[in-house]
């Protein structure tokens, strides 16, 4: 995953998912609590790598391979006896 991807396409969810984890860490520092920060580290990644819930199967779809995806489809109309 290269830098450019990392900063690139922060639509909602994703701003969401960073603000809560900065959130969790400052309470997780304020009160000595380690479910917190964990929680914290687990939003921050999904935020940083744009991934909803586990692995890459939650994943955006890229915006590149949607436009390749727009094709012009021709149809051949059949008719019947």
């Amino acid at each position: 995953m290269t830098t450019s991807t990392i900063l690139r396409n922060w639509d909602a969810p994703r701003v969401f998912r960073a603000a809560l984890a900065l959130i969790f860490l400052v309470a997780g520092l304020a009160e000595h609590e380690p479910m917190a920060l964990a929680l914290s580290a687990v939003l921050g990644l999904q935020a940083t790598f744009n991934v909803g819930c586990c692995s890459a199967a939650c994943a955006r779809p890229d915006t590149n391979t949607q436009a390749e995806s727009r094709m012009e489809i021709e149809y051949e109309e059949i008719k019947g006896k």
